[in-house]
This record gives structure tokens, C-alpha cells and sequence, in this order.
């Protein structure tokens, strides 16, 4: 594998995340987006690709879609959505 690196990294728009059923946490009820993802985004300017995998306080989060392109930089503006049911770890 050959590392190389990127200029002109674009700031992401809209960015969805699917967490893996194994690391849901059996509390009563919680928010995704608003308890995890959100925090761990927060004044971060995180780069992250589709496919990426990321953990959130031990909760695992696959990168499903990112707009525009591939990959970018999720900064206080992006959109972040986590619709959708959880992913069995066979999925990945």
C-alpha cells in the first residue's frame, strides 16, 4: 500500500453513519446523533472516507455515505444523519 497525501480535502455536506449491533449499548433510550456522533465530531474537523469504521464511547460506527465524493472533513456544519437499522458485524 502506498500512502500519499491530498490537497484540497472538501469540507463534507452530509455524512451517514450505521452503528454495529454489537456495540449498541442497552441503555434505556438515547439519541445517536445528539449523544455520540455529535460529540465526537465537535470542533474536531475529523477526516473520514466511506467505509471508514469509528468508534464513539465503545460504540463502533460504520461510514456509509459522504457528500460530496469519497472522503472529506466533517466540520461544525456538516449534516450528520444515522437513520437506518444497525449493522450485524457480518455486514462489514
Amino acid at each position: 500500500m502506498k500512502i500519499e497525501p491530498v490537497f484540497d480535502v472538501p469540507y463534507l455536506k452530509r455524512v451517514e453513519l450505521l452503528p454495529f449491533a454489537d456495540t449498541l449499548k442497552k441503555e434505556a433510550e438515547y439519541d445517536l446523533v445528539k449523544d455520540y456522533l455529535t460529540p465526537y465530531f465537535q470542533d474536531a474537523y475529523r477526516p473520514i472516507m466511506k467505509g471508514d469504521v469509528l468508534e464513539c464511547n465503545s460504540m463502533e460506527f460504520k461510514v456509509m455515505e459522504v457528500e460530496p465524493g469519497t472522503f472529506g472533513i466533517v466540520e461544525p456544519n456538516t449534516k450528520i444523519i444515522c437513520e437506518g437499522d444497525s449493522l450485524a458485524r457480518t455486514d462489514d
